[in-house]
């Protein structure tokens, strides 16, 4: 499932509602994103003590590229994986450089540990994204180690 799609729906839906009474300002600040996925709960963003909200505020440049981004989070390894995020795949309208955008990234486990976690991304309105995943189980690397062979055995250096 491409999580890119999910989120152009939900923008081209929220950005036809009526602006959130905390300011018309944000709400239109989401329209100016052209394109952007949004950061899976990917095995760096796992080494993250802390769980919790990234902060982004994202200044678009010239030609809807991304210009700067200044992240405030409770562990680093939440921010770098917010902003390699935005940096690659995030696309905004030309016609908003100059402006500032924030938007909300919250990283939260739940359920029992499995292997093979999954993650789920919610939105909430103006600019709120929610990712939510199982925490991982360590993964065990068993290498098996094969007994020397008879004619091996006494001889040596």
């Amino acid at each position: 499932m491409k999580l890119m799609l999910v989120f152009a729906g939900i923008v081209a839906v929220a950005w036809s509602s009526t602006p959130p009474v905390g300011g018309a300002d944000e709400w239109q600040g989401v329209g100016c994103i052209e394109e952007i996925e949004i950061p899976r709960y990917s095995a760096v963003a796992r080494l993250a003590l802390k769980p919790g909200t990234v902060r982004a505020q994202i200044k678009i440049g010239k030609d809807g590229q991304l210009s700067d981004v200044t992240l405030e989070a409770p562990d680093p390894m939440l921010a770098n994986e917010v902003r390699g995020w935005l940096k690659h795949t995030g696309r905004f309208r030309p016609s908003c450089a100059g402006r500032e955008v924030t938007l909300l990234f919250t990283f939260r486990l739940e359920g029992e540990a499995t292997h093979y976690p999954f993650a789920i991304v919610r939105f909430r309105p103006p600019n709120h994204f929610i990712i939510i995943s199982q925490p991982s189980l360590p993964h065990i690397l068993y290498i098996p180690v094969q007994p020397p062979k008879e004619d091996d055995k006494g001889s040596g250096p």
